[in-house]
């Protein structure tokens, strides 16, 4: 069970709840009316049993009242009608059993007691209004031998009695349901944080495998959603000095309105002062350019330094389409804890691509090794239209290059070919380095035909005064495993034929 609903239903509901239907349950009148009848058979000399059924017959109507009147769609005013009516019948039975020495007197204190428990402060008050014309009015209209005039100071005294009860356990109850509100929005708060912690925590377990630009895209939406903001994005550093969004979520970013305008003060604030920046109003404050508001719609922006190892390597934006003067303390705490686990899976993500970017990149060219080959060459195969060609291409005599000009030559011819070549390249093609002085040609979207003409424009740009051949083979879904053998024999063809040139299978 949550904190919270634990809070709401042992406090607000007993406080709260308790109020509503108090006031307007009969039971507490009954209550009391069944002591002063009970409390009558204690002394019975010179009782008027007339005015007892008097005081029976007011009872019963009161307590029928607080059964069938339909107290929802009442007035409020309406809840002293059950008090008032038991004040009412005290009244009859004081007249009843002696007036003022009958020593009912104390059980007025009782509705004075249920209407601060139910009813509030002004309740109170005309409470003890009640109490006063309880004790007051049979002075004025009997008078003695029954109530004396020595009565007034009585008629004072319990009249402030009942106001100093009714006040004080008024106060009591408003200060319990003031804590148990309190208790309630700090426990909503801390079950807030806590989902908002483990929806972090779940980001985090999803980092382990994701790409930099993904590690960047999931935090960012984890910000988004974590307090109610419309945009969230992660601010990094450049080489020279300026700042990048490297990652984003929410709504767009019109980048070529805001490229030239904005001032990054408050991101450098946040940056090299290593601390939590509020903007309440980003319309009027000058840390930021207008140009944010009237292009996003954005009202306030929090910016919050990503910390790694005591050092900042970036911020997260967060940015609200309502005013925000101040930040709850859920807010803080979600936002201080998804910096901080942004800095660790920012960089976690990046050593893990680079790791992965280097297991799959050889390391002489830079272009995809022959594992990185593999897998591109196996995702083209998967596709369902299949309509691509591959390419060996070889270097023409490279040993006798490398014996003529040495190794260091041989590498930077090899180094100089990768970059030529990819220059000659349509977006989406694959160049990788085969083995040794082979490359692996992958073209998508590509007819034999084609792959002939691109190919052959690639050899033409061989440097270093140097040839190369090379073999094409058109991907068949039934050749699918000899596609490469078939481009190889189509290289071996080449080479036989005299080099410097290009054959399909």
């Amino acid at each position: 069970m949550r904190v919270g609903a634990a809070v709401d239903i042992g406090s607000v509901f007993e406080l709260g709840r308790f109020r509503d239907l108090g006031s307007r349950s009969p039971w507490p009148a009954a209550g009391v009316l069944g002591l002063a009848f009970a409390a009558t058979g204690l002394y019975t000399t010179d009782t008027r049993w007339d005015l007892v059924g008097a005081a029976a017959i007011a009872a019963g109507v009161v307590v029928l009242v607080g059964l069938l009147l339909p107290w929802g769609r009442m007035p409020l005013w309406s809840l002293l009608v059950l008090p008032v009516g038991c004040d009412a019948v005290l009244a009859v039975l004081r007249q009843a059993q002696g007036g003022s020495v009958s020593g009912y007197a104390p059980l007025a204190a009782l509705p004075v007691v249920w209407v601060a428990l139910t009813a509030g402060r002004r309740a109170v008050v005309m409470m003890a209004a009640a109490t006063a014309a309880l004790f007051g009015l049979p002075i004025l209209v009997e008078g003695a031998p029954l109530y004396p005039a020595s009565g007034w100071r009585g008629v004072v005294l319990w009249t402030a009695v009942a106001l100093i009860i009714g006040l004080v356990v008024d106060a009591v109850v408003a200060e319990q349901r003031r804590q148990a509100a309190l208790a309630l929005a700090h426990a909503n708060d801390l079950d807030e944080t806590q989902e908002a912690l483990n929806a972090i925590a779940s980001v985090t377990r999803s980092l382990s495998t994701a790409s930099p630009e993904q590690a960047r895209q999931m935090i960012c939406e984890a910000a988004l959603h974590a307090g109610g903001a419309i945009l969230a994005t992660i601010v990094e550093p450049n080489a020279d000095g300026s700042f990048a969004i490297t990652g984003a979520a929410g709504i767009p970013i019109p980048q070529e309105r805001l490229r030239d305008s904005v001032r990054p003060e408050a991101s450098l604030r946040a940056f090299y002062a290593r601390t939590r920046v509020l903007i309440s109003d980003v319309e009027t404050d000058p840390a930021v350019s207008a140009l944010i508001s009237q292009a996003t719609g954005l009202k306030s922006m929090l910016y919050e330094p990503i910390m790694r190892q005591d050092k900042p390597v970036g911020i997260l934006c967060v940015g609200w389409g309502r005013r925000q003067d101040r930040l709850p303390v859920r807010s803080i705490a979600v936002y201080s804890s998804l910096a901080a686990e942004a800095g660790a899976a920012i960089e976690r993500a990046d050593l893990l691509w680079r790791l992965d970017h280097l297991a799959r990149t050889d390391e002489l060219t830079g272009l995809p090794n022959r594992r990185a080959w593999d897998e591109a060459l196996a995702a083209a195969c998967a596709q369902d239209d299949g309509r691509f060609c591959v390419a060996l291409v070889d270097l023409d005599h490279f040993k006798a290059y490398n014996d003529e000009h040495g190794h260091l030559a041989g590498d930077t011819l090899l180094r100089q070919a990768a970059v030529v070549w990819k220059e000659q390249l349509r977006p989406g093609d694959v160049l990788a380095r085969y083995g040794g002085e082979e490359f692996a040609l992958l073209l998508p979207d590509c007819r034999a035909a084609e792959a002939h003409a691109i190919v052959r424009r690639l050899c033409q740009a061989t440097p270093g005064a140097t040839t190369c051949s090379a073999g094409i083979a058109q991907y068949q879904p039934a050749h699918r495993d000899d596609l490469m053998r078939e481009a190889d024999t189509a290289l071996y063809a080449a080479k036989t034929a005299g080099r410097n040139r290009v054959i399909a299978a």
